[in-house]
């Protein structure tokens, strides 16, 4: 009885080890993977993505039971000996998948849906965060001078990044209020020109089954597609909260305090509509736009912005919020600093990478690891299915 039993008692052991095990490696692997990307093109280097597959892991375990016993009939002595011994190994296959193709090329090269970035503020990301990792622009068309403002993410023009990095501090602090919303609204974008003559019966029909409708504008009829969008907007009702910007020196000055309140009217009116590069802005009164990066966009400017971003800083320290006065991401540390988190790291082109916070940091001692947490949540988001790729596999066996 006694080796079934133990026998029976290696399965449970073997399995919650393995899993802890495997899962350890496949975490440290694709946190390896990713630094690694971002370390390539921080150096101005192409980007390669692999995945691990399936993991595959058997155990096996063997016993023995043995006995002896000895008599000595002249002098009645009797004796015995036992012995039991378990033994248990275990192994694995771990698949590794080149990804590449054209269904993966034009998920990372597509704009990442607006749909994402509201589901991610919704399960309380910092909104400074992912408009600093997602957003490339916003857009503010003015009306009464038919023109378009535009406010860039990119340190390369600093005038526009200061103003972009103070958006993403507004932002924040009326997030923290829960004075600003990110909700759907419906939305009607024009894919017709005006017609003279109203649609027939079966372009009416047709365009009810693709959520196109057709309205009357100036005298003619024009073709307008239905949908939603996110949309941020500003509760109004309670506006304490802003007077604590004032503190902050970046709103010292009269055309920063102008911006603010600007910013603030134009949320609480119109709202600041999320959309991608390749949909089609309203430009309809004044209004303004979130414009979403790609992924491998979001990937190359999070990976080259610590680059630009310390003499960006450097000259334009009194009009950067306290709070944005770092970049999205620090990755390249010439030596670890005392009392720092790290997470993962790797020596790419003779540079130590590292995802790394400084424990006590003002507040904001997880902020590189929660942008690298983010950034791979979005991969997730936009990886495509791995079944497809099981024709260019390679495996390792432990």
């Amino acid at each position: 009885m006694l080796v079934p039993l133990l026998l029976s008692g290696c399965g449970p052991f073997a399995l919650n080890r393995g899993l802890r095990d495997y899962g350890a490696v496949y975490a440290n692997a694709s946190n390896q993977q990713t630094l690694l990307n971002l370390a390539r093109l921080a150096n101005h280097h192409p980007a390669y993505f692999v995945q691990l597959g399936t993991v595959t892991s058997s155990y096996s375990a063997t016993g023995n039971l043995g006995a002896g016993a000895t008599r000595n009939d002249g002098d009645y002595i009797f004796g015995g000996n036992g012995s039991a011994g378990v033994a248990a190994t275990s192994g694995g296959n771990f698949q590794i998948i080149p990804l590449g193709g054209g269904d993966f090329a034009s998920q990372i090269v597509k704009p990442i849906p607006p749909e994402v970035f509201m589901v991610l503020y919704r399960e309380g990301w910092r909104v400074d965060q992912l408009m600093r990792v997602l957003v490339e622009r916003i857009e503010i068309h003015h009306a009464d001078t038919n023109t378009t403002e535009v406010i860039g993410n990119n340190p390369s023009d600093p005038e526009s990044y200061v103003r972009f990095l103070r958006t993403c501090e507004l932002a924040r602090y009326a997030q923290a209020a829960g004075a600003l919303r990110l909700e759907k609204k419906n939305t009607e974008e024009s894919v017709s020109p005006i017609l003279a003559v109203p649609p027939s019966a079966k372009e009416s029909v047709e365009g009810v089954e693709k959520n196109i409708i057709w309205k009357k504008v100036n005298g003619g009829w024009q073709a307008f597609k239905k949908g939603a969008s996110p949309v941020f907007s500003l509760e109004t009702s309670n506006r304490r909260w802003a007077n604590r910007l004032v503190e902050d020196p970046a709103f010292a000055s009269e055309k920063a305090k102008r911006a603010k309140e600007n910013f603030f009217s134009l949320l609480a009116a119109n709202g600041l509509k999320v959309r991608t590069s390749d949909e089609k802005s309203e430009n309809a009164g004044d209004s303004a736009e979130v414009v979403i990066r790609s992924f491998n966009g979001a990937l190359a400017a999070v990976a080259l912005e610590q680059e630009a971003f310390q003499p960006f800083v450097r000259s334009h320290a009194e009009a950067i919020p306290a709070a944005q006065q770092r970049p999205i991401l620090t990755l390249r540390w010439d030596a670890p600093p005392p009392g720092c988190n790290t997470l993962v790291q790797v020596t790419y082109n003779r540079s130590r990478y590292a995802i790394a916070d400084v424990l006590g940091d003002g507040g904001q001692s997880s902020w590189n690891r929660d942008v690298f947490r983010l950034i791979t949540q979005l991969y997730y988001q936009i990886s495509v299915d791995i079944s497809k790729y099981n024709q260019n596999t390679y495996f390792l066996s432990r």
